[in-house]
C-alpha cells in the first residue's frame, strides 16, 4: 500500500525524503549521491530492516555532462562518463534487496527545436548558450551531440549487464538488480508546453510524460520495454503477482 512507502520526496519546503538529487550535478559527483543515499537509507530503517526491507532508487546523472560535450573534451567522453558513474554503481550492488532503475538519456538536442516564438527563442538562445551550450538552437554540432547521447547509453547498458553479471555476484547485495528503463530514450518533448521556463529542464507535464514512461517501464518485461512514451498514454496497471522489472 502506499502508505507503507518511506523515504519518498512530498513536495517543496525541504520535504525530500531519500531523494539525494542535486540541480546542476554532473557524473562525477554520482558517488557522492550514492554514499549519501545509502547513509539515509541506513538512517531511516536502521539495522535488521535495512537488509530486509525491499529498495527501489532512479538514477540518472549526466544530462549536464551532455551539455557540454561541444566543449569539454576527453572529460566528456563516453568512456570518462562510465568511469565516473562505475563507483555509484558500485556503491549501490553492495546494498542489499535493492532495485535500481537506470533510465537511458533522452534525445536533448530536441531542446533546439522547440519553438517559443520569436523573442521566446531569443531569450532560451541566450540562456542555452550560459546553462547547456551544446543543445541550443545555434549550436553547429548537434549531430556531435546526439552521438554522444547514444554513446552515453551504450555505456549505461554495458554497466547495467557488467554489475548484474557473475563477476559482481560475490560482492552484490542479496537480490540487488539493476534494470535498464528505456523509456525517455525515443520520447519527444519538443512542444514549449512539456519544457520549463528555463529552457532546459521538464515543465510539471513534462515531469509528468517521464514519470507515466517510467511506471509503465517498470510493469514492463526485459525485451518489451517502450522506448517512448506520449501523453494521455495509459499507465499500466500492477496485478496481485506483478513483480518490477
Amino acid at each position: 500500500a502506499s502508505g507503507a512507502v518511506l523515504g519518498a520526496s512530498t513536495g517543496g519546503g525541504g520535504a525530500r525524503g531519500l531523494n539525494v538529487a542535486q540541480s546542476g550535478a554532473r557524473a562525477k559527483e554520482a558517488l557522492t549521491q550514492a554514499v549519501g543515499l545509502v547513509a539515509k537509507a541506513e538512517s531511516l530503517l536502521g539495522g535488521a530492516a535495512y537488509a530486509t526491507t525491499w529498495k527501489l532508487v532512479t538514477m540518472l546523472l549526466g544530462g549536464n555532462d551532455l551539455c557540454n560535450v561541444c566543449s569539454d573534451g576527453g572529460d566528456v567522453s563516453a568512456d570518462e562518463y562510465a568511469a565516473k558513474m562505475r563507483p555509484a554503481f558500485e556503491t549501490l550492488a553492495a546494498v542489499p534487496r535493492l532495485v535500481v532503475n537506470v533510465p537511458l538519456h533522452a534525445d536533448y538536442t530536441q531542446l533546439a527545436g522547440v519553438d517559443w516564438g520569436f523573442f521566446g527563442n531569443l531569450y532560451c538562445d541566450v540562456l542555452l548558450a550560459l546553462v547547456c551550450p551544446c543543445m541550443g538552437n545555434w549550436a553547429s554540432d548537434l549531430a556531435v551531440a546526439r552521438q554522444r547521447v547514444g554513446e552515453y547509453n551504450g555505456k549505461l547498458v554495458e554497466l547495467v549487464a557488467e554489475f548484474n553479471g557473475d563477476a559482481h555476484a560475490s560482492t552484490r547485495g542479496q537480490g540487488t538488480t539493476f534494470i535498464v528503463q528505456p523509456f525517455a530514450q525515443h520520447t519527444v518533448f519538443s512542444a514549449t508546453h512539456l519544457v520549463s521556463d528555463d529552457c532546459f529542464h521538464p515543465s510539471a507535464a513534462g515531469q509528468e510524460l517521464l514519470a507515466r514512461g517510467l511506471w509503465n517501464n517498470l510493469l514492463q518485461p526485459a525485451g518489451e520495454k517502450a522506448s517512448s512514451v506520449e501523453e494521455g498514454e495509459a499507465l499500466l496497471c500492477p496485478t496481485a503477482d506483478a513483480a518490477l522489472s
